[in-house]
């Protein structure tokens, strides 16, 4: 007989997959095109100043490049995105909405009413203030 699996909370669920919490690790090549762009960058920069005609240029051709290359790039990989999300379950498969009955949630509820009602202190009839 197997032991049943404990199934996780919300929180850590969570803790578990929120980026925030748990940085991704990044992977080389990223590190590598971001060093290998930012180098790029900044010898044409350098060489806007030494230079003078078409090298003044260069900088933003090679803004213009890469802009268009990430905006291919970006393309690639929303791509698969382009198909629809599957139709929602029929209404009569998915579970009812139910409404809270707050007279039942009552006897749970904080004795301090101000909290609770926009009224203030004003009970709403069949509530009792604990």
């Amino acid at each position: 007989m197997s032991s049943p699996t404990k199934t996780p909370t919300l929180a850590e669920t969570f803790r578990a997959q929120s980026p925030r919490l748990v940085a991704r690790p990044v992977p080389l090549v990223s590190t590598l095109i971001t060093i290998a762009a930012l180098l790029l960058f900044a010898v044409l920069v350098v060489q806007a100043f030494w230079r003078q005609g078409v090298g003044i240029w260069s900088v933003g051709i090679a803004y213009i490049l890469y802009d268009t290359a990430l905006l291919g790039f970006t393309a690639w990989q929303i791509w698969p995105l382009r198909h629809a999300l599957p139709p929602l379950a029929p209404p009569a498969s998915r579970p009812p909405i139910t409404t809270c009955n707050r007279s039942a949630c009552a006897p749970i509820a904080p004795s301090n009413t101000a909290l609770q009602w926009p009224h203030g202190s004003v009970s709403k009839p069949g509530i009792e203030e604990m």
